[in-house]
């Protein structure tokens, strides 16, 4: 079904699209699995929307979580903003809106902050409240920033008595990565590499860990270019734009890009622009100057001399 929704002539997507309806519970699985490439995100959105009309879906928070990456992953911020507020997403929405700021997009500051202090409200939710530090800390926050560290680590020591293993190296990695954070707005790079790389280690798992762990190398990619090692940098972003279909990033691949470009590595540079206008077939209004910029990189990149 996923293929023939990707692949299929007009005839064989009408009748995939009829059966959409019988098999939706499963649905987000297939899509998340087999339509994570920058061409089928938009087939990926349709199969996205039909399963959550499902009353039966399950997982509706992984499915509306999906939902929402892949409007971001096509430039559609305004309905990305629009389907965060799906029920389902209530304590999760000030991660999936941090995740957006730390790419670039321009989400509301006050959401932003508002949704993030709601996530992390939730003791168990040890991510939202990572999230919340790393944004205090972003704008000099600190005492917000060693509140959150403070609770990630009472986390931790609940979870060790508890004998909860796996709820305690999770909470150890983000009490890391936070202190990670701490170190590179303070102007630390050398620590805050090696804290989040251990932070890295330890945060490893699907579906919020997956994430989690995919942020922490984001940071570790912002970091290296900021220290002028855009050759280290590009081992991250490679791996978040196309290294693993299901972490595929749109975002990231434009990264690459101008760090191949920088690196005169002209070739993949321009497989780079050209994955990421892949995905941003049709953007916001507001962010199309952005896409303007990968189009002419590739107009530029395209050249004799740049082969």
């Amino acid at each position: 079904l996923a293929f023939t929704l990707a692949f299929g002539d007009s005839a064989s997507r009408t009748r995939a699209r009829a059966t959409l309806d019988t098999t939706s519970i499963y649905l987000p699985f297939m899509a998340h699995d087999e339509l994570a490439h920058a061409r089928f995100l938009e087939a990926k959105s349709e199969v996205l929307t039909v399963a959550l009309d499902d009353p039966d879906l399950f997982q509706w928070d992984f499915a509306a979580s999906t939902h929402v990456r892949t409007l971001l992953h096509r430039g559609r911020l305004a309905e990305a903003l629009a389907a965060s507020a799906h029920p389902a997403l209530a304590e999760r929405r000030g991660m999936l809106l941090y995740e957006a700021h730390v790419r670039g997009f321009p989400v509301p500051q006050e959401d932003l902050a508002r949704e993030l202090a709601r996530a992390s409200a939730d003791t168990a939710n040890v991510f939202g409240i990572l999230y919340a530090g790393a944004f205090a800390a972003e704008r000099g926050r600190w005492g917000e920033h060693a509140a959150a560290l403070a609770r990630i680590r009472s986390v931790a020591r609940e979870a060790g008595q508890a004998a909860d293993s796996t709820q305690a190296r999770l909470a150890e990695g983000a009490a890391r990565a936070l202190e990670g954070v701490e170190a590179w707005r303070r102007g630390r790079p050398a620590e805050a590499r090696r804290l989040l790389d251990q932070a890295r280690l330890s945060i490893t798992g699907h579906f919020d860990e997956e994430t989690a762990n995919q942020m922490i190398r984001w940071w570790l990619g912002e970091i290296l270019i900021q220290s002028g090692e855009p050759r280290e940098a590009v081992r991250y972003f490679t791996a978040l734009a196309d290294g693993e279909a299901v972490v595929s990033d749109p975002v990231a691949a434009y990264r690459l890009g101008r760090l191949h470009e920088q690196l005169g590595e002209y070739r993949e540079a321009r497989g780079a622009y050209e994955y990421f206008l892949t995905a941003w077939r049709d953007p916001d209004p507001s962010l199309r100057p952005w896409a303007e910029k990968a189009r002419q990189a590739v107009v530029r990149l395209s050249g004799p001399r740049r082969e």
